[in-house]
């Protein structure tokens, strides 16, 4: 009988969020007679939080340890081989090139360089849209070389493997340079806490009228502002709620902001909606009319599937680059609108395009960088100017504006191009559908088969001799590119 796979999983944390759920949904899905399991973080659990089995906090793993690469590489060793009673077979390493913990890529490159197998499991690149990460992984890699970065943090041999959440990203590293047999596309699974059952009618039972409920935590790329907006084009009666607020206290100032503004315009918008209640995200969404995301960027895109598996649909902002995959597994997303133009005319034109030039030319400096004419005006291009403005490449102070001006004059609703928030009932063929794609394609047992085939190939694998390096130049040509540039992801 062939002996269990030993696997070391490792992320910075285990907090709330994304990545642990992925964790959690892992740890528990794998089975026990086909992989031995560690988790390795860098600090313990929350009180309360979802059991990981006893993890192996490593304290040089957390946010702005000091351990240099290689006594991290050696602390991660013997607490694996402890925890395991042996070497581990494969290395599943989540966000190891975020740089929230910029030690941890030269650990990495060394545990590669001694041939032990990696599974570099990608959620979020530091080229997109976080500068800062990006110079203080620079800064420790000692050189501005992005050769030499591309080196340590995207080390390539045939036994380094790479997991990605989306096509957008496996076609990206592909096109910089990672042989095909070395990625594996590993969509996150979609699963609720719980079944929930299924209403005939979608109301909110405290003011029975639509509800229309953004399940987000409101950081600033979420873009609250266009939430705000639909509210103001909705239907006499209809509410619309957004379950959590920031957690981060610099994005507290934003967000306050928008709750002033719906005050103040006497908007039907309730903030905070799941504390409020009490009612967990299933209760929630079974209530609602429809989900809806207005984000400007996501790197999985959760809101666009979770809410169909208790049968709610999705309205709002598409994200193509996210949402092709979805199609392409069956799933049907009429209520999803590519922009929302409002007329340029509403704007101080000398205003908007001065600051859109200002944030460009330091976001392109921040990554070592230089503007040019062609580019800015390729930026000017995307966001529909001169004609109309997608109110989603505004920021925060235009949007307001222009909420205020329909406020003054709702006759000027008008003249926008504004698709209805038109969604399915919840009895009809589409949301049976989509509910069925979503169970199927995005299931837990799809999401453990796919991550066993990924470990048995980097189990697999004879470790070479030398690494080399990804071209980080192609990384950033691809999320700097001016049609990705928005002002609320910077």
């Amino acid at each position: 009988m062939t002996s269990p796979l030993r696997i070391a999983i490792i992320h910075y944390h285990l907090r709330g969020g994304g990545v642990t759920r992925v964790i959690q949904h892992a740890r528990t899905g794998l089975p026990q007679d086909l992989c031995r399991v560690c988790v390795l973080t860098g600090e313990a659990p929350p009180p309360g939080s979802a059991d990981f089995q006893r993890p192996v906090v490593v304290p040089a793993l957390a946010y702005g340890a000091e351990a240099p690469g290689p006594q991290l590489a050696a602390l991660l060793l013997e607490a694996a081989t402890a925890r395991l009673g042996g070497e581990p077979d494969v290395w599943h390493v989540h966000n190891p090139t975020l740089g929230k913990n910029p030690r941890l890529p030269a650990a990495l490159h060394r545990m590669a360089s001694q041939g032990r197998r990696l599974l570099l499991h990608i959620h979020d690149f530091p080229e997109d849209g976080r500068p800062a990460l990006f110079r203080d992984l620079l800064h420790h890699v000692g050189s501005d070389d992005l050769a030499q970065l591309g080196r340590v943090l995207y080390p390539q041999a045939r036994h380094v493997h790479y997991a990605l959440l989306n096509r957008r990203d496996h076609e990206l590293l592909a096109a910089a340079g990672v042989p095909p047999e070395r990625l594996h596309l590993l969509p996150d699974p979609v699963l609720l806490d719980r079944a929930v059952p299924e209403r005939a009618a979608r109301a909110d039972p405290r003011h029975g009228a639509r509800l229309f409920l953004y399940p987000t935590r409101a950081i600033r790329r979420k873009n609250l502002g266009e939430f705000l907006l639909l509210s103001m084009l909705a239907e006499a009666g209809d509410r619309f709620a957004v379950t959590l607020s920031p957690r981060n206290p610099a994005q507290r100032a934003g967000y306050e902001r928008w709750t002033r503004t719906a005050r103040e315009l006497g908007l039907p918008v309730a903030f905070e909606y799941a504390a409020r209640t009490g009612d967990a995200l299933p209760d929630l969404l079974t209530a609602a009319s429809a989900a809806v995301t207005t984000s400007v960027g996501e790197g999985f895109g959760l809101a666009f599937l979770e809410p169909w598996t208790v049968g709610c649909p999705v309205a709002g902002r598409d994200l193509p680059e996210l949402t092709r995959d979805f199609r392409d597994a069956g799933m049907q997303l009429a209520a999803l609108y590519p922009s929302l133009p409002i007329p340029a005319a509403w704007l101080d034109h000398d205003g908007f395009v001065g600051r859109l030039r200002r944030t460009r030319t330091q976001l392109l400096a921040s990554y070592g960088r230089s503007a040019s004419e062609r580019d800015f005006a390729e930026v000017l291009a995307a966001t529909g100017f001169p004609d109309r403005v997608d109110f989603g490449r505004l920021d925060e102070d235009d949007q307001a504006r222009v909420l205020q001006r329909l406020a003054a004059d709702s006759a000027l609703r008008d003249e926008l191009q504004a698709p209805p928030l038109s969604v399915p009932p919840p009895d009809s063929p589409a949301v049976a559908a989509n509910r069925d794609v979503v169970s199927r394609a995005y299931s837990l047992q799809s999401h453990v088969h796919l991550l066993l085939n990924a470990y048995r190939r980097v189990a697999e694998t004879d470790p070479a001799p030398s690494l080399d390096g990804l071209d980080v130049t192609r990384l950033l040509d691809f999320f700097l590119a001016p049609e990705r540039f928005f002002l609320l992801k910077t």
